[in-house]
């Protein structure tokens, strides 16, 4: 079906500007995943932890950047699982 790179980027929490951790494709990135298709990617987000210290699921929450990531991704898996399921 695909993968999706967890924790392949980091957003600096003073400037906003996201470094790559993982890199893909020929210069980097496994050799396990090449032609494997990339559903989405997930970035390292400390404040991930500390929800889940307190009990509260980062996915579920969608008025976060993360929860909306978790949302796509959600809705992409459900799409191609629909699709499948149809050429069947």
């Amino acid at each position: 079906m695909g993968a999706i790179v967890n924790m392949g980027e980091f957003e600096c929490p003073h400037c906003h500007q996201e470094s790559v951790l993982l890199r893909e494709g020929p210069r980097g990135g496994s050799k396990r995943l090449e032609g494997v298709e990339i559903l989405g990617r997930l970035p390292m987000d400390p404040s991930v932890a500390a929800q889940a210290d307190k009990g509260i699921v980062a996915a579920l929450d969608l008025n976060t950047k993360m929860g909306q990531r978790y949302g796509e991704l959600a809705r992409k898996v459900a799409q191609l699982l629909d699709s499948r399921s149809a050429a069947t």
